[in-house]
């Protein structure tokens, strides 16, 4: 498990090295040893103070309020989500937390109101009014807080920081110092690949109407050359490196998701491939590696047959520790460019699984 990090600055935090606040009276509080040891929270000791002493805690260097049981966890998962405009983040980490959810694997809260306000906003768009989500503004860069938990016993119960940073798909053009910080600090790296973004996946697309509504294809034309597919990966490398300081030279060893979005739109080229397939990893209460290494052989398989091998040379280069996954957000085509059908995601937690599984939260099968 990770450092304790403050969730807006990413710097190391521990119970002494906080700052603790009476909001009834205004006056810094001082954490006994004692106090510290235990992870207990501080109680005013400002005599003249009457009111209800509600001490709050603070980060001392970005002076942001922090979950007053913030060092009460078993385990701390920070994690990043990057990826280009277009792949389709905040529709994916808003789907795979409401999936999430409903799985029963364990239970799941958030940590503060700007979660829970922002995922309603966001959950209620996509499963109620059927709209996707808009792009994540430049600059919005406020991390998603949840808490998970698991029973373990009748009398314990494991419980878990999950922090999730879902930042701008443009900002690694001109990287925001912010961004650098919560990168570096990610324990996991979830790399989101609009396919509609790669020139030989686009031509080999059947649905013309689906394609025409991906946002990455937008961007895109059949006389892109082949070679720009590389080049998104080497960009994203790039990016990547600069936030944790790692050499050109030496290749990434953060452990990295790459999960193509939009699966739906390929899976008749798949046949009765694993890919095609419900994901058994939320029905085993576990992930199941035999399912997540077909899935990534699969992916590569395919890759390498419609002729995009410079994208995969290109992420074996640069990445040590990688698996490819093939998810759907909606689980089928759109009825129209900002209409959704029935919302049936198509293995949207299984990079999570992936991930709880590598820090044994999940069991490995």
């Amino acid at each position: 498990m990770s450092h304790i990090l403050c969730p807006y600055c990413a710097s190391k935090i521990t119970p002494s090295n906080v700052k603790y606040e009476c909001l009834s009276c205004g006056k810094e509080i001082k954490i006994s040893a004692l106090e510290s040891m235990m992870k207990m929270m501080p109680k005013c000791k400002n005599e003249k103070c009457t009111k209800d002493r509600n001490v709050v805690i603070k980060c001392r260097k970005c002076d942001s309020y922090l979950p007053p049981d913030i060092f009460q966890y078993k385990g701390y998962l920070p994690f990043s989500l990057v990826g280009i405009s277009g792949a389709g983040k905040t529709n994916f980490i808003t789907v795979l937390l409401e999936e999430l959810r409903r799985s029963g694997i364990m239970s799941v809260s958030h940590m503060n109101k700007e979660t829970i306000e922002r995922f309603k906003t966001e959950r209620d768009r996509i499963y109620y009014e059927h709209i996707p989500c808009d792009a994540t503004p430049r600059g919005d860069i406020l991390p998603y807080q949840w808490r998970i938990q698991k029973k373990v016993s009748n009398s314990k119960i494991d419980s878990y920081c999950m922090t999730i940073f879902d930042g701008a798909g443009e900002d690694y053009e001109c990287v925001d110092e912010k961004i650098l910080l919560y990168i570096a600090a990610s324990q996991y790296i979830v790399f989101l690949v609009d396919p509609t973004a790669l020139l030989h996946v686009r031509r080999s697309i059947s649905n013309k109407d689906s394609l025409e509504w991906s946002s990455a294809s937008q961007f895109y034309n059949d006389y892109q050359k082949n070679e720009d597919s590389q080049e998104l990966v080497q960009d994203m490398a790039a990016y990547i490196r600069k936030a944790r300081h790692i050499k050109v030279g030496r290749s990434i060893d953060t452990p990295v998701a790459i999960c193509f979005t939009k699966i739906d739109l390929l899976l008749d080229q798949f046949g009765q491939q694993t890919i095609t397939r419900p994901s058994p990893h939320v029905k085993n209460q576990g992930y199941k590696s035999e399912d997540g290494a077909l899935v990534d052989q699969e992916i590569r398989d395919y890759l390498k047959r419609i002729g995009e091998q410079s994208f995969l040379n290109a992420v074996d280069t640069n990445f040590k520790n990688v698996q490819f996954f093939g998810v759907s957000s909606f689980g089928n085509s759109p009825i129209g460019q900002k209409s959704l059908g029935s919302i049936e995601p198509h293995r949207v937690l299984d990079p999570l699984m992936w991930i709880l599984s590598k820090e044994g939260i999940v069991p490995k099968l």
